[in-house]
C-alpha cells in the first residue's frame, strides 16, 4: 500500500513551472504532460475575485474554489500569491508527504495561524477534517481571508460552508464563476 501512496504523491507535487508576468499574465512553460508553452491571462479571474472580497466587507473572507483535475485551480492560487501581499500559498499533498500522510491525515491546524496573512489552501483533500474545521473556523473568526482549491465543494464540511462563498473553474479559458 505505501507504494501505491508514492505513486500518487509523485503525481501531485509535480507541478507545472510557471512564470507570472504581471495582475495575472502568466507563461506555463512546456513539461512533461504538456509539450508546449502556453498563455494564460487570469486577471478577469483577479477581479473576480477582489469582487468577491470586496462583497464580503465585515463578513468572514473565505473562498473555496472548486474544479476538476488539471481545471487550473493550482495556478490560479500561485498567481493570488504572487499577486497579493503577505500571502502563503500552502499544497498540503506537499505538507503530508513530508510528514508519510495520505489523503485525509494531514493536520494543518499549527500552519494556519496568522490571522494577518491570505491562506491559499491546494489539495485540502489532504487535510484531516477535523484540523481543516479548526483553521478555517479559527481563521474566519479573527477576520482572516483564506482560499480553499478543492474539486467539489460538496466535499467541504457543511459547519464551514457557512464561512464559505464557493466559485467555479471550469477551465482555464472558460473561466472562473459564482457557483449556482
Amino acid at each position: 500500500m505505501a507504494e501505491q501512496k508514492e505513486i500518487i504523491y509523485e503525481k501531485l507535487i509535480d507541478e507545472r513551472p510557471l512564470t507570472i508576468i504581471n495582475k495575472g499574465q502568466v507563461i506555463a512553460h512546456a513539461w512533461q504532460h504538456c509539450p508546449k508553452e502556453e498563455r494564460f491571462d487570469l486577471s478577469g479571474h483577479l477581479e473576480l475575485i477582489a469582487e468577491v472580497f470586496k462583497a464580503l466587507a465585515g463578513r468572514p473572507k473565505l473562498i473555496c474554489i472548486e474544479g476538476e483535475s488539471g481545471s487550473g485551480k493550482t495556478i490560479l492560487g500561485q498567481v493570488l500569491c504572487a499577486d497579493g501581499t503577505n500571502t502563503e500559498f500552502i499544497n498540503i499533498a506537499h505538507y503530508a508527504k513530508e510528514q508519510g500522510l495520505g489523503i485525509g491525515e494531514a493536520d494543518i491546524s499549527s500552519i494556519m495561524v496568522d490571522p494577518s496573512k491570505t491562506y491559499i489552501l491546494d489539495e485540502v483533500a489532504y487535510a484531516a477534517p477535523n484540523s481543516l474545521i479548526e483553521a478555517i473556523q479559527r481563521h474566519a473568526q479573527a477576520e482572516g481571508v483564506a482560499v480553499l482549491l478543492i474539486q467539489n465543494a460538496r466535499d467541504i464540511h457543511p459547519g464551514l460552508m457557512r464561512y464559505m462563498t464557493v466559485l467555479h473553474l471550469d477551465r482555464m479559458i472558460s473561466g472562473l464563476r459564482h457557483k449556482q
